[in-house]
């Protein structure tokens, strides 16, 4: 394989710049330039598949053996051997915020010999080869300076700038391009007009309202992600804890409008909890249906007022929808939200928050906009638990069913593939008519390149893998 040419990126607010894994910075970013690898590695086509890790097997319902790439070295040229994996996980246990959800803190790890390890978890858990894909999982040594990937840091400074060169001892062989540089521009017009001098070969994560900007003389590539953005609603919260008022909102929505008058009809207008083409079992729980809306609310008690707004006795159909400034679209997507919705008689406030997390946590708030990557471990189970769960750490607007906890225990135990997938269409069955979100947008990765210069696979629907080994320029 040869190693040759140079790639220069650009990129915006919707992506960071770090290299270690410890709990101030994202590992995510790690696998997307090419840094860090895990155990396993979930493919475009949504299955689970070895990465650092050359077998896994079930010994029992409890425990799961992994099995080393016997000529996986660590960026210093030490070989990666059980005991270093076996003090990766026990670090990142210790610092990031969302392994025990994926995978319990309290599983022990043995290891059996230099290339083997065995996982036993303290309950049975179906999901262990999923959850090794986990991008807080990433394997590594001491700080977290130490990792595995492709390529490694000669120049960082974190969220301004990354210089790669190939890890030449890499498992898989040299990668194809001799140097990757990194930066960081929140402008895009300052972006664009670098690609059109010649100073970036290819810019990640644009808008597509700035896609008219860019030439003739550029590829430009859309891909349909895992990501969904969603509306959340408080609950506990009048009005919206009727269940009519969030029913009524979510068939006034027009999500393929959404997606012409927002997203430049880039991306996927959403109805489930997951994409069509992401490879598990998606149910389509929600539509559009305005009139059925007002049918509902009208039902419900809800009359239009004289000046268009709806009231139930003198409680007013009005409520405050939270937005955050990391997601370009998101404001202007709770915008168009707002304006739907007043057709039927909603009332809303739209304000835009530093931080979406802090601003919902603790349940003050009435209805915020959110954004997921609904599969990163390529496992249903993620998502589901994670904003439906009574533990869920995403379930900041209070659903509660005990059904759907109990499922959701039934889901996490189970190993079968098809059967883990039945359970999780039973599980987005079941909150069908409860109504705690509403599922608006797939989002787009969209990238432009240089003509002629990117070679290699599409990206990774799974945005968090973006730099492979199989890319190459000219």
């Amino acid at each position: 394989m040869t190693t040759a040419g140079e790639l220069r990126i650009a990129f915006g607010p919707d992506a960071h710049l770090t290299v270690a894994t410890d709990a101030t910075r994202k590992p995510v970013e790690a696998l997307l330039w090419g840094l860090g690898e895990t155990l396993t590695l979930v493919t475009p086509q949504g299955t689970i598949k070895p990465w650092l890790a050359k077998d896994i097997t079930a010994l029992d319902p409890l425990t799961w053996r992994v099995t080393l790439r016997d000529n996986a070295r660590f960026w210093d040229g030490s070989r990666v051997t059980a005991e270093d994996v076996a003090a990766s996980f026990r670090r990142n246990w210790s610092t990031q915020i969302a392994t025990d959800f994926m995978l319990s803190k309290q599983t022990q790890v043995r290891v059996v010999d230099e290339t083997t390890l065995d996982f036993t978890t303290p309950e049975p858990t179906g999901g262990v080869p999923y959850a090794l894909a986990y991008h807080q999982l990433i394997v590594h040594k001491g700080d977290g300076l130490v990792m595995t990937g492709a390529y490694r840091p000669v120049e960082f400074e974190i969220d301004q700038r990354l210089v790669l060169e190939p890890f030449r001892q890499h498992w898989q062989g040299p990668p194809r391009i001799k140097r990757i540089t990194v930066t960081y521009e929140d402008d895009p017009g300052v972006r664009i007009n670098a690609l059109k001098a010649g100073e970036v070969d290819l810019l990640y994560g644009l808008q597509p309202d700035v896609l008219s900007q860019l030439g003739d003389d550029v590829d430009v590539q859309s891909s349909i992600t895992n990501r969904i953005h969603y509306l959340q609603f408080n609950l506990s919260r009048p009005p919206l804890d009727d269940r009519c008022v969030r029913e009524a909102a979510s068939l006034a929505i027009d999500r393929q409008a959404l997606l012409d008058d927002v997203m430049g009809g880039y991306g996927e207008a959403a109805y489930a909890f997951f994409p069509d083409n992401a490879g598990v079992e998606s149910v389509a729980v929600q539509s559009t249906d305005v009139q059925r809306a007002a049918k509902l609310l009208d039902q419900a008690g809800w009359l239009p007022g004289a000046d268009g707004v709806r009231y139930k006795g003198s409680q007013r159909l009005g409520f405050t929808l939270y937005s955050f400034p990391q997601r370009a679209e998101m404001t202007r997507l709770a915008h168009s939200i707002r304006d739907q919705l007043r057709r039927v008689g909603y009332d809303i406030t739209v304000e835009q928050v530093p931080n979406i997390g802090v601003r919902t946590a603790g349940r003050d708030f009435d209805a915020a906009m959110r954004s997921i990557n609904t599969l990163i471990s390529g496992d249903p189970y993620f998502l589901l638990a994670i904003t439906l769960s009574q533990a869920g750490r995403e379930n900041t607007g209070g659903y509660f069913n005990p059904e759907v906890e109990r499922l959701l225990s039934d889901l996490k135990q189970e190993r079968d593939a098809i059967r883990r997938q039945e359970l999780s269409g039973q599980i987005q069955e079941e909150v069908r008519d409860g109504v705690p979100n509403v599922y608006l947008l797939v989002a787009p990765l969209i990238t432009a390149a240089r003509r002629g210069k990117l070679k290699g696979p599409n990206p990774s629907p799974f945005t968090q893998y973006f730099i492979s080994t199989e890319l190459s320029v000219s």
